[in-house]
């Protein structure tokens, strides 16, 4: 193992690399088992010290800097480094050794671990921020609830909408089960999608690696950037590039749609406002529209901005002066 290999690695983690070098370093991790483990004794370490996802490159010297403070009591007295700007990474790896890092760094896992069972849920315009027993962090969006199973396999069933950050572990794979469609983790920050009678799943990949199997086999290896829509009843994938807003909205209380039907907007904003949608005009179902609101703002005022900006006509139907029923005409 390199300098320079280490060097990669360590752009990859911090997101540097372009988009064809990030796809050579997932071929070589699919091909090169001792490249493969040390690329993720390296992710064990960036987790494990903190560094998030910053924007610019002096926010990420920063960032290594103060890491870099708070490693030095446990440093050898002699450090030599020749790129400083990866020191963290760099120092554990090449100075502590390979073996070293992955026992101060890995968690120590017994050779059985009987399943355990927990379950979280969000209630009707909440965001709920939780950790689960394995130190991953899950912001589940609003009416999501999930399950985890915590064994030897660490896997996720979910109703909802929800961004998970994997603390990564070798010998306990991590995976949303999504019916047909599991979503396995390599290490990595991503957002899920799935309700049980919805047609598509979606998953937006933020950093880090993702593997989609359909029905437990490998289809596709998804990269920083990426979305994967899966249609249910073809068992069919589509990826795409996606806007940061599309993950992000929710979290900040905001509805945000770029480039989708009316139908999808109006079941997320009744899913929201715990109405019912009722279609007299269903040839503007497929309408593709663009929506950028805050989720704030009542159903009428919801409304009447989608009015402004597709030019459809509705009426609210209320009961006891509790909005139940949007109509489309």
């Amino acid at each position: 193992m390199t300098e320079k290999d280490n060097i990669l690695i360590t752009q990859y983690l911090a997101n540097e690399l372009s988009k064809a070098e990030k796809e050579a370093m997932m071929l070589r991790i699919d091909d090169d088992s001792d490249f493969k483990a040390i690329f993720f004794k390296q992710y064990d370490v960036w987790v494990k010290t903190g560094i998030p996802t910053v924007a610019t490159q002096s926010e990420k010297k920063q960032q290594l800097d103060q890491i870099w403070r708070k490693l030095r009591p446990i440093q050898p007295k002699k450090v030599y480094l020749t790129f400083m700007r990866y020191a963290v990474v760099i120092l554990l790896s090449l100075l502590l050794g390979g073996a070293t890092t992955y026992w101060i760094f890995q968690n120590h896992q017994p050779e059985h671990v009987e399943d355990s069972l927990y379950v979280y849920s969000s209630g009707s315009k909440s965001i709920s921020d939780i950790t689960l027993p394995d130190g991953s962090n899950v912001k589940l969006n609003a009416n999501t609830k999930i399950t985890y199973a915590d064994g030897q396999t660490r896997k996720i069933l979910i109703d909802g909408e929800a961004t998970f950050e994997v603390v990564h572990d070798q010998l306990r794979p991590f995976i949303v089960d999504c019916g047909e469609l599991q979503i396995v983790d390599i290490g990595t920050k991503f957002n899920v999608k799935h309700r049980e009678g919805d047609p598509i799943v979606e998953t937006m990949l933020i950093n880090g690696v993702v593997d989609l199997q359909v029905d437990e086999q490998k289809q596709l290896r998804m990269l920083p950037g990426q979305k994967a829509l899966f249609f249910k009843q073809d068992k069919s994938i589509d990826v795409m590039d996606f806007d940061d807003q599309e993950w992000i909205s929710w979290s900040q209380d905001r509805f945000y749609f770029q480039d989708v039907s009316l139908e999808i907007v109006l079941n997320q904003l009744a899913e929201w406002y715990e109405v019912k949608v009722e279609w007299r005009n269903k040839s503007l179902k497929n309408k593709e529209i663009y929506y950028n609101a805050s989720r704030r703002l009542d159903l009428r005022s919801s409304m009447d901005l989608l009015h402004l900006l597709v030019d459809i006509d509705y009426e609210i139907e209320e009961h006891d002066h509790v909005p139940v029923t949007i109509i489309i005409h």
